[in-house]
């Protein structure tokens, strides 16, 4: 009996990391489209402004924050 639940917590270790590392590549690849999204939208404003016009690329991030962009899903510290 304690052979299995050995086994079982050093199969468990790898499996619950695999799902965290699933997560964080889920997280970059929702954040390499929001950041697509931005630069597209930096590409217009700044062909909109005029020459010597602010293109305010930065007030668009805080509207963006404003507007539900998407918060940072990656683990902090400590790994699980």
């Amino acid at each position: 009996m304690r052979v299995a639940l050995r086994a079982a917590a050093y199969t468990s270790l790898p499996k619950k990391s695999s799902r965290v590392i699933e997560a964080d590549i889920e997280a970059l690849r929702r954040t390499k489209r929001y950041l697509k999204k931005v630069l597209s939208d930096w590409e217009q404003r700044i062909q909109r402004a005029g020459p010597g016009q602010k293109s305010h690329l930065l007030h668009s991030l805080s509207e963006a924050l404003k507007n539900g962009a998407p918060a940072n899903q990656f683990r902090r510290g400590g790994r699980s």
